[in-house]
């Protein structure tokens, strides 16, 4: 019985195998979380994004353009003026630009315009009714008053 048979199962390498198995489903299971699962405790954790941008390519994408109620047209076009200034801003660096004064006033001007345009656009746009403002307020006090409704809210031998 101490030799190997063909019909026999080597179960120290079963459950090894199992184990893996087993981890590897915790991994993707904890990955899906990670990405997925919001804090119930602050029902707007899903606007945080778009409400605080953390990589604003050198204060060309700001809070105001990201909140901004802009119909479909024009958030097009801010979106292709902004990604331009956020190129030409990079050029100015990846050529050298930025070493020949004469040359880079040029390209900080055209930057500096687009920034003006998209500033000015977004604080008009807050003025339309509906702007997203409005919105995370209203989520804001429902997420609040959700809150504290399930703080105060007792079982039954509670």
């Amino acid at each position: 019985m101490g030799e190997w048979e063909p019909n026999m199962v080597d179960w120290r390498e079963f459950d090894q195998r199992q184990r893996e198995i087993f981890q590897q489903q915790q991994t993707v299971g904890d990955m899906r979380n990670t990405m997925f699962d919001f804090p119930a405790s602050d029902p707007t954790q899903l606007l945080q994004k778009p409400m605080d941008p953390t990589d604003d390519f050198g204060g060309l994408i700001t809070r105001d353009t990201t909140t901004a109620n802009f119909p479909e047209k024009e958030a097009r076009e801010i979106s292709f003026l902004l990604t331009s200034a956020v190129a030409l801003d990079g050029a100015r660096e990846l050529f050298e630009i930025d070493k020949y004064p004469e040359a880079d006033k040029w390209l900080v001007a055209t930057i500096r315009c687009i920034k003006a345009s998209s500033a000015s656009r977004s604080a008009v746009s807050k003025g339309v009714k509906g702007w997203l403002g409005e919105l995370f307020v209203t989520l804001k006090r429902k997420g609040e008053i959700a809150a504290s409704f399930v703080k105060e809210k007792r079982g039954i031998l509670g």
